[in-house]
């Protein structure tokens, strides 16, 4: 999940800035919370009544961000 806001140039004005953007991206966001304990995120597919599992961990992963422009 990406999310950002890009300010608009009137915005700006009196700041020296040309363009300014804050983002957050979020990365297997149903990993992060125990209340999703029913979602296994490590489990690749469900067929026929066989479980396959992943055989690495879920990265889970939560960034900010500040893209700035002169």
């Amino acid at each position: 999940i990406n999310l950002g806001y890009t300010f608009k140039t009137n915005q700006l004005k009196g700041s020296g800035l040309s363009n300014l953007k804050i983002y957050c991206q979020v990365m297997n966001p149903f990993s992060i919370y125990r209340a999703t304990s029913w979602l296994d995120t490590d489990l690749v597919s469900y067929a026929n009544n066989t479980k396959t599992f992943g055989t690495t961990t879920t990265t889970r992963s939560l960034v900010f961000g500040l893209s700035i422009g002169f």
